[in-house]
């Protein structure tokens, strides 16, 4: 049989990195990546999982450097600081604040100011392109959050039982990018607020027996700020009552559009999320099953748990 073949695309990815130390407690990298298609765009796993640092152009690369302070982990009180920018070829932006942010600590509860990368609850990252609600795939957006940012025994469990999560508002930053890619007079928002939440449990310890178990769920939503539709603009509510009721998905007011008094304030969409571990001395397996929903039906199961990411 004769194949007939025909040349698509042909693609390079060329990236290194280097990390130091300057002094204790202080260090710093320096990275580069460049890629290079005979396609219009470059192909979607070389633009996949990277925290949004990364054009859909072609023949396009970035020269990165970040300075970054990490926690002291033998004190209660201990801060962190971060500053990741970088000098892009062919992206949206010449030049990039990827991260800027402080981390506060004390004891098992913390602070973070900032915009800093995060990554997917229960994914291995090496394995994946993200998950379902947070995917990584878009530059970090500012804002605040606090919470239990790692997993903390209760106590009276025996060590079996284990808690962690968080709570966050911030601001999305992509106004401009909106403006210019939209034609004029098209669908857009501006000054749109964020919030995120996320509460997750950990059932086992692998030095007691090898079975563990990991399950929470997280949630993120939009609201606030200016929505312009067919050239009339519709200023969305954000006072202290909005952030109630997008914590605790609430009907909007009368000062909302009608489809958010019939509904829910906001554009909010969530995951549950579920880890199963067996680890031994040498070797372990896990799985883990995301499912993702964007209304009370989905949330609850009304139509079925098989739309997932496992």
């Amino acid at each position: 049989m004769r194949l007939r073949t025909r040349l698509l695309l042909y693609c390079l990815l060329f990236g290194t990195s280097v990390h130091a130390q300057f002094t204790k407690g202080l260090n710093y990298s320096v990275g580069t990546e460049v890629s290079f298609s005979g396609g219009e765009h470059t192909p979607l796993w070389l633009t996949a999982n990277k925290q949004g640092l990364s054009s859909i152009k072609k023949n396009s690369g970035y020269l990165r450097a970040g300075l970054f302070r990490p926690f002291e982990t033998d004190k209660r009180f201990s801060y962190a600081l971060g500053l990741d920018v970088a000098a892009a070829y062919n992206f949206t932006s010449s030049f990039i604040i990827q991260q800027v942010y402080v981390d506060l600590k004390y004891r098992c509860l913390g602070m973070t100011v900032g915009s800093k990368e995060y990554a997917g609850e229960l994914k291995n990252q090496s394995l994946t392109s993200g998950g379902l609600t947070y995917s990584g795939n878009a530059r970090p957006v500012p804002q605040v959050r606090v919470g239990i940012p790692e997993y903390t025994l209760i106590p009276g469990t025996k060590e079996l039982l284990y808690i962690k999560g968080h709570v966050a508002y911030g601001m999305f930053t992509d106004d401009h990018w909106q403006k210019n890619f939209i034609a004029s007079g098209k669908k857009h928002t501006e000054h749109v607020l964020y919030h995120s939440k996320a509460l997750f449990v950990k059932v086992g310890n692998k030095k007691k027996f090898p079975l563990v178990f990991e399950g929470g769920l997280e949630m993120q939503a939009q609201f606030g700020g200016n929505a312009f539709v067919g050239g009339q603009k519709i200023d969305m509510p954000n006072g202290l009552k909005d952030f109630f009721k997008v914590f605790i998905p609430s009907a909007g007011g009368s000062d909302t559009p009608r489809a958010e008094q019939a509904n829910i304030y906001g554009n909010h969409v969530g995951s549950w999320n579920f880890s199963l571990a067996y680890q031994l001395k040498d070797w372990s397996i896990r799985a883990y099953y995301e499912h993702y929903f964007e209304d009370a039906s989905q949330m609850f199961g009304q139509y079925g748990w098989k739309d997932c990411l496992a």
